[in-house]
């Protein structure tokens, strides 16, 4: 009888620890290509110069996020699977095009009088929050955007937020979820030069 109660338990022990085995996994990360549903317009053809890939000022470099085990302790990383440094410079620029502006490479040919746009990617990071009865997973991203029209220069950080996703977190796509749900900036946030 005694044997039959340790051969339970360690059935019960070996399925316990089998969902368990995934959070040592390291969970890609790909990243969205479209911010905005509806792109802004009043672009009207206006040259800007996107300088790709922007800066990296990131504190963590080596990942992306990270994933974490029933005892909210750190057990795998978040790895993006391209650049996010080029990814967020490609981002703008593929959302300035489809709000009508004119998009330039810095070492192309360009108007005098075309804006120039330069940024550093200061955070981007993935992870679950685990709650006592259920979990989410957020993630940060903060930018540093560098406008320079002639001799006029304008800096603006934009810390786009954290986004909480309201869900249970299961697999790795939750992570890639909400990668896919931070905010874009919004029509107001860029600056008039």
């Amino acid at each position: 009888m005694c044997h039959e109660i340790v051969r339970r338990l360690s059935v019960l022990l070996a399925f316990a620890l089998v969902p368990s085995a995934c959070a040592f996994t390291t969970v890609p990360l790909t990243l969205p290509i479209h911010a905005l549903a509806k792109p802004i317009s009043g672009g009207n053809g206006r040259q800007v110069i996107v300088v790709v890939p922007f800066s990296d000022e990131r504190q963590i470099r080596d990942r992306c996020g990270m994933k974490k085990n029933g005892y909210n302790m750190d057990t795998a990383d978040a790895l993006c699977q391209s650049d996010p440094n080029a990814w967020i410079a490609t981002l703008l620029a593929r959302e300035l095009r489809a709000s009508g502006f004119t998009v330039v490479d810095d070492k192309a040919a360009h108007r005098p009088g075309a804006l120039r746009v330069e940024g550093s990617l200061l955070k981007i990071f993935v992870e679950p929050v685990i709650g006592f009865w259920s979990g989410s997973v957020e993630a940060d991203v903060s930018i540093r955007l560098m406008f320079a029209l002639g001799c006029r220069h304008v800096v603006v950080e934009r810390d786009a937020g954290r986004v909480d996703s309201a869900r249970s977190i299961t697999s790795s796509s939750d992570q890639q979820w909400s990668v896919k749900r931070e905010p874009a900036p919004s029509e107001t946030d860029t600056p008039q030069p």
